[in-house]
């Protein structure tokens, strides 16, 4: 259906926890946290997986997890990798952690606070796909540009919606950046998955935002549901 454009799998790999740059947008900030306990999981390589997260309109935020005990933390307390300074998210609201699937790496998040967390897996078709709320200790797998709502259930205050939408970026080969008008592929979403590569419906910025196929490699540390 769309022209296939086949692409090595090449990630950024960073050990432990980090962002790019430590900012700060409105009452959101980015925080640096170094943290790479021994890996876990099964016998083998430990599994690592570079992404970012993107919020407020401003660029990503990058981070890499290393090993299956390695968490992101997101929450009010200020020792948390991605710091939410309101008071309806709670002092540590929601963790980013890998788990294992045979050799790859599987990106999920895990609710911890009393007001709920919000995620969502938004496609081409269906952009504004209703919220799935996590109670505390509910686990979700993400994809790539899900969505996460922290909080999912707030205060009615008169100064709006203070609730954040985080949006999940996994780190893809020649990703088109809009920040910094580099890369070639916008990619959408997952098209089909194999044994040997994910599928990806994307748009070829250097053709007109031509609408492609582009197959990625999984023979890099990309995670499965990507």
């Amino acid at each position: 259906r769309y022209p296939v454009a086949a692409a090595a799998a090449v990630g950024w790999p960073v050990p432990g926890i980090r962002t790019a740059c430590a900012r700060t947008s409105g009452s959101v900030q980015a925080m640096s946290a170094e943290r790479r306990p021994n890996g876990g999981g099964s016998a083998g390589a430990v599994v690592e997986l570079t992404f970012a997260l993107a919020w407020g309109g401003t660029p990503p935020q990058e981070f890499t997890l290393s090993g299956t005990e390695a968490r992101l933390r997101i929450g009010r307390r200020p020792g948390c990798d991605l710091l939410i300074n309101v008071s309806s998210v709670s002092s540590e609201h929601c963790e980013l952690y890998l788990k294992r699937k045979n050799r790859d790496p599987v990106l999920c998040v895990r609710d911890l606070s009393r007001n709920l967390t919000g995620v969502r897996h938004p496609t081409v078709a269906s952009p504004h796909k209703p919220w799935r709320d996590l109670h505390n200790d509910e686990v979700e797998i993400l994809q790539h540009r899900s969505e996460l709502l922290v909080p999912a259930r707030a205060k009615s205050r008169l100064g709006g919606d203070s609730r954040t939408t985080i949006t999940v970026l996994f780190v893809l080969p020649d990703a088109y950046c809009p920040w910094r008008q580099t890369g070639r592929w916008h990619y959408e979403e997952k098209l089909g998955e194999g044994g040997l590569a994910v599928v990806y419906r994307a748009r070829d910025m250097l053709n007109d935002q031509r609408l492609v196929a582009v197959k990625v490699s999984k023979f890099a540390r990309l995670p499965t549901s990507s």
